[in-house]
């Protein structure tokens, strides 16, 4: 299978799941924004299925940011799998984080057939609430 079609197939199969939550999280306060590149053209060399899912809360006066990108590039033979990345932040409005975490890991495409990418988009999220906790205690 060429790695396009390889993409194409993962990508239907994403696409599916995700919408399949979508309503759950939006009306869990989730902010949902395709960053997808989903066609070649001279910026893109290669096709990236990716969503960035924003959760905020205010905290004594600082706001309390969660991002997950979930990202699945057109595959290379040794890379196939659903990137998960998560950063905490903890910030006043217009100044830079006074806590900033990042935590990076991969996931085979076959687990998030299992999971689902709700289970893997909670997980996410409570790691990035882990993350934070351990920074500041």
């Amino acid at each position: 299978m060429s790695a396009e079609a390889r993409f194409r197939e993962v990508e239907s199969l994403l696409d599916q799941k995700l919408s399949e939550v979508r309503g759950n999280l939006i009306s869990s306060g989730v902010a949902m924004y395709d960053l997808s590149a989903r066609t070649y053209h001279y910026k893109n060399q290669f096709l990236s299925w990716s969503w960035k899912l924003v959760r905020e809360t205010i905290a004594d006066g600082e706001t309390e940011r969660f991002s997950v990108f979930l990202t699945y590039m057109e595959p290379l033979p040794d890379r196939d799998g659903l990137d998960v990345l998560v950063r905490s932040e903890v910030f006043h409005q217009g100044q830079i984080s006074r806590i900033d975490c990042k935590l990076e890991y991969r996931l085979p495409v076959s687990q998030v057939e299992k999971d689902g990418v709700e289970t893997i988009i909670a997980e996410a999220f409570e790691r990035g609430r882990s993350q934070l906790l351990a920074r500041v205690d």
